[in-house]
């Protein structure tokens, strides 16, 4: 599957960013392309100061939902992680 196929197929799409060890969990709203994604992360990067990754929603297993991080340059899955919706921000 390419990356935006996977991107479109995704039921949700969330951003992790942060500084340092420090980070957060957003939902993504905007377009779902590879170039918005890449524009928003970016955005998110300030220049340098902080990192920034995209998560697409695999599945749920019992309370916590299961998000692989998309390599948006490889189209590879670089890790996958139970995330707890509540942790989620708007």
């Amino acid at each position: 599957m390419d990356i935006q196929s996977m991107i479109e197929s995704a039921g949700s799409i969330i951003i992790f960013t942060g500084e340092g060890e420090e980070g957060t969990w957003e939902k993504y709203t905007g377009k779902r392309t590879v170039r918005a994604i890449k524009a928003r992360l970016t955005r998110e990067r300030c220049g340098g100061d902080r990192w920034v990754s995209v998560w697409l929603l695999q599945g749920n297993d019992d309370d916590d939902t299961v998000y692989d991080c998309l390599d948006l340059d490889t189209g590879g899955i670089v890790d996958t992680r139970n995330i707890d919706p509540d942790d989620i921000e708007d």
